[in-house]
């Protein structure tokens, strides 16, 4: 491990592909993490032809919303579909969104759909939305109505009149806030700047302008990773994406981070990490980063920031070791002191490049991060095997649960921040799911989506 520490300011994110594979090795399975799995429930059949409904760039396939819990994905057909689940779990309604998104995107892993709830208990939706030549479509759930959900009502959604790719809802406070990356418009310039909007929940729909955060500058892309949110308290984490070299072929991925920003007034104002405000937008500023992962090391973009206790900001990272095999680690940063500390998680021992464009399938997805008062959680795909890893915020020793599922594929974890926030139990959506080469589908079945619950184990 070859972190560098400096001065902390923004985190970023990067964009991966990967290929070339030696004979796969499944993690052993056992149940010593200090998040042990208590239920599984069944929700329904979704689309599993590509990696929509379980990409990485997903913010909240899961939601709860008072005594409701939402799950939205794509349906068998392509329908983007909100279910709606008692406290229990047990589905009581769901509702379609239409219109379809077109069908050449439904191959495309970046085309998510991102879930927000308002002050008011209403739920917001982002979805079908990358890059240039998509839609971005957006929607409202009234309050009432996920109260007393119907089986199979229509919802019309309609468009948000940008381009964008991997949005994001946060809960900041008392606003809802997208945060997306601005692409470039039909027949404008090349945009691929950090940008963010606000839900107007009386309109019930997202502001008309939007708000540009981080500049990609002369880089190729800014990449943010999964916030940690506090209340009005929330950091934002990125990476830049270096260019491509034209004589690379396939093109190798190169992301340079991690840099910080950090806000304690819902996302109206940003700071570094010696609280002075940064003038919006903010370009590239070597104190802004946070710690240095060096280019060689080869981080993946957009993984996962959660707070710990105090002072603490983790950072769940995918990036090559001391031999140049990819690892899992989970780097701790003291926001008061600037010094930061890395451990890896996994033990892969598997060698694998990331090059090539489009959504691939890596033997190690991207990591989640998950964090109580005693406990930091990793949650993480080493092929078929769904990984779970925990240790206390004062040892240094991961106890790891590995729980194999047949024909996982891309699957990436993602689970709902508000059950996690209010009860301290985990609600992972889990979905096997096939990918494509170069954002193409690869035609088959559905596949059952569950959502597995879990809860930190007594010691």
């Amino acid at each position: 491990m070859r972190t560098t520490l400096v001065p902390a300011a923004l985190v970023a994110a990067f964009a991966i592909n990967s290929s070339g594979c030696e004979a796969p090795a499944e993690p052993e399975e056992s149940r010593d993490a200090a998040l042990e799995r208590i239920g599984e429930h069944t929700v329904g059949l979704g689309y599993a032809d590509s990696s929509i409904n379980v990409s990485v760039f997903r913010e909240s396939a899961v939601l709860r919303v008072g005594a409701r819990v939402m799950v939205a994905y794509y349906d068998p057909e392509g329908f983007a579909r909100v279910d709606v689940l008692d406290d229990t779990l047990t589905p009581t309604g769901w509702f379609r969104i239409t219109p379809h998104i077109e069908d050449r995107l439904l191959g495309d892993g970046h085309c998510m759909i991102s879930m927000g709830a308002t002050p008011a208990g209403d739920l917001a939706m982002v979805f079908g939305s990358h890059a240039a030549g998509s839609v971005t479509y957006q929607a409202m759930i009234d309050a009432g109505s996920l109260q007393s959900p119907p089986s199979g009502a229509e919802i019309a959604a309609s468009v948000w009149p940008h381009t964008i790719t991997y949005p994001q809802f946060y809960r900041l406070g008392d606003t809802l806030r997208l945060y997306f990356r601005k692409d470039a418009e039909p027949g404008g310039a090349a945009e691929a700047d950090l940008a963010t909007a606000t839900w107007d929940a009386g309109e019930g729909v997202l502001s008309p302008s939007f708000d540009r955060l981080l500049p990609a500058g002369d880089d190729a892309s800014v990449y943010m990773e999964r916030m940690a949110v506090d209340g009005d308290r929330a950091a934002l984490t990125w990476m830049y994406r270096k260019p491509t070299i034209a004589q690379e072929q396939p093109p190798a991925v190169r992301n340079e981070g991690m840099y910080l920003a950090l806000t304690s007034d819902g996302g109206a104002s940003w700071t570094d990490r010696s609280s002075n405000p940064l003038e919006l937008p903010a370009p590239k500023r070597a104190e802004l980063m946070a710690w240095e992962v060096p280019l060689e090391d080869r981080p993946i973009n957009q993984t996962s920031t959660a707070f710990g206790p105090g002072d603490l900001l983790y950072d769940a990272q995918l990036h090559l070791d001391d031999a140049g095999i990819y690892q899992i680690f989970v780097a701790g940063l003291d926001l008061a002191t600037g010094i930061a500390h890395e451990d890896v998680v996994s033990t892969n021992g598997e060698a694998f490049d990331l090059a090539g464009a489009g959504t691939l399938v890596l033997p190690l997805s991207r990591p989640d991060l998950a964090v109580s008062a005693d406990y930091v959680h990793v949650v993480y795909r080493q092929h078929d095997a769904i990984v779970v890893a925990s240790r206390a915020h004062d040892e240094s020793e991961w106890r790891t649960s590995s729980y194999a599922v047949a024909d996982l594929g891309a699957w990436e974890p993602n689970f709902d921040p508000i059950t996690w926030e209010t009860r301290r139990e985990l609600l992972l959506f889990v979905q096997p799911v096939r990918q494509g080469a170069v954002d193409q589908a690869d035609v088959g079945e559905p596949s059952a989506i569950t959502l597995w619950r879990f809860a930190e184990s007594a010691e």
